[in-house]
């Protein structure tokens, strides 16, 4: 997911860079869903053990809540940093 990020997007740039967190926070929210979507259905062809992690996110409440936070911060830092 990480290297999703450090590929960019445009419009996640434009968020953070104008929004406060929370706000980019509910940007965010529809693109960590199709990315994680994405991940696992590829995961499902390729790997059962790497299946299983996903499926545990999730299932895991807590776990999804924190996995989206830590990557919408790592996002939210790396797109208010892009020069303009």
């Amino acid at each position: 997911m990480v290297s999703v990020i450090n590929q960019g997007n445009k419009q996640l740039e434009q968020s953070a860079k104008s929004n406060d967190f929370n706000m980019f926070l509910d940007s965010f929210q529809p693109y960590f869903e199709d990315k994680t979507i994405e991940q696992y259905d590829r995961t499902i062809e390729t790997h059962d053990k790497k299946m299983k992690a996903y499926e545990k996110i999730f299932q895991d409440t807590e776990l999804y809540h924190a996995v989206k936070i830590v990557l919408a911060k790592e996002a939210y830092k790396k797109y208010r940093s892009v020069a303009q």
